[in-house]
């Protein structure tokens, strides 16, 4: 910890506000979003905003695109669209600012930052989910899980789906550090926050969180030249997949297929929805306007990123989406062999296969605390560059 202080009094201003911004991350979405705001007003006064943009990966496509997703929502009077489109702006604008300071000490403090507040969220988390089992009827020990989003865990994050990705993006910060610490203790250290994660992620109940590890916890060690651990990862999910084929039980809702039906109820209406608006959707969470529309079962969006993408920006929205992409991922290949630091690329790797695995059975990417956590991660490609 007294390491950890030294290190932070050593960082510049303008790497402190950066800090803060990742702090007020776990605490509030409304205190970070006006933080956000504030750290733009300060990238403006220092006039270097414009070229903060252009260094970004992509920002050709993400820009215009964001003005034509605010269009397409004022034109169909979506409100949520309207909202998360001018978030975008500002979001992306904010980690234009971050990537032009980020460094490899910076970013090794960050990581160290996210994984202490899984503390503070947690408990927060575990005081949440004894009060839920007392008022329902339940022991703590019981260890009863809702279907009921308004009886399930969230701790600072407004839903516990949202929860449930943060703290998978956690566990991969824990995996980092256990790849880079030398000393045994250490490595049991973050194996235990590691796990303390896994525990709170198991009271969300979010089935989906669960789906990536089978892929991301093998495919980060292995790139993170941890052979050894890589084939012992997957020897134990093979055998943890095997009780459960045999107790589906242990995983919270698994055996629940109710609200599978109502993710089929949910494609179908966007689907329907696809049809009438192929260009250009009804701009971002179209569907919880297009569930009205048509009747359709009622959520803000699909709960699969592929049909809500295009659901709600349509195909030219998508080719847009792939493009600034394939920009994005040219600059993260960079890195790739960064012997320095292999586990960097694995990082960024294992977070986009929890996107994409995750992303199959719920949408949590269109909010601000787990938008910045994977754009944050995915940008750490110019710590290579930015060494000081």
């Amino acid at each position: 910890m007294r390491d950890l202080k030294a290190k932070i009094q050593s960082l510049n201003s303008t790497e402190k506000l950066i800090l803060m911004s990742i702090f007020l991350l776990f605490i509030n979405i409304f205190v970070q979003g006006i933080f956000i705001i504030g750290i733009l007003i300060y990238a403006f006064r220092k006039k270097e905003w414009i070229q903060d943009i252009k260094n970004t990966p992509g920002y050709k496509i993400l820009y215009p695109f964001f003005l034509l997703e605010l269009f397409v929502s004022c034109f169909y009077k979506n409100l949520y669209g309207i909202g998360i489109s001018i978030g975008l702006i500002l979001v992306f604008m904010y980690i234009a600012f971050v990537r032009n300071h980020l460094n490899y000490k910076l970013f090794q403090i960050i990581i160290e930052i996210m994984i202490l507040m899984s503390f503070f969220i947690n408990l927060i988390g575990l005081f949440q989910f004894y009060r839920i089992s007392i008022l329902n009827g339940y022991s703590f020990f019981d260890f009863h899980i809702f279907n009921s989003p308004k009886r399930r865990i969230s701790s600072t994050f407004l839903n516990a789906n949202y929860y449930a990705m943060i703290l998978e993006f956690l566990i991969v910060c824990c995996m980092v550090r256990f790849v880079q610490c030398k000393k045994g203790l250490e490595k049991i250290k973050y194996v235990g926050i590691g796990v303390f994660d896994l525990v709170l992620m198991y009271l969300t109940g979010c089935r989906a969180a669960f789906l990536p590890f089978v892929v991301m916890v093998p495919a980060f060690l292995f790139l993170s030249k941890e052979k050894k651990w890589g084939w012992a990862s997957i020897v134990s999910i093979v055998a943890l997949s095997g009780v459960l084929f045999l107790k589906p039980d242990l995983i919270p809702r698994l055996s629940d297929i109710s609200t599978v039906g109502s993710r089929f109820k949910i494609w179908t209406c966007a689907f329907q929805s696809i049809k009438d608006h192929t260009l250009f959707g009804m701009g971002p969470f179209s569907y919880s306007i297009a569930n009205k529309i048509y009747n359709g079962h009622p959520a803000p969006h699909c709960h699969n990123i592929y049909i809500d993408m295009l659901c709600s920006y349509g195909i030219v929205g998508t080719i847009c989406i792939i493009t600034a992409c394939v920009s994005i991922l040219k600059d993260i290949v960079k890195i790739r062999k960064w012997n320095e630091h292999p586990e960097y690329f694995a990082m960024i790797v294992a977070f986009i296969l929890i996107v994409l695995i995750h992303g199959i059975m719920d949408c949590s990417l269109l909010n601000i605390c787990t938008g910045v956590f994977i754009l944050l991660i995915l940008n750490c490609s110019v710590c290579k560059i930015n060494k000081v």
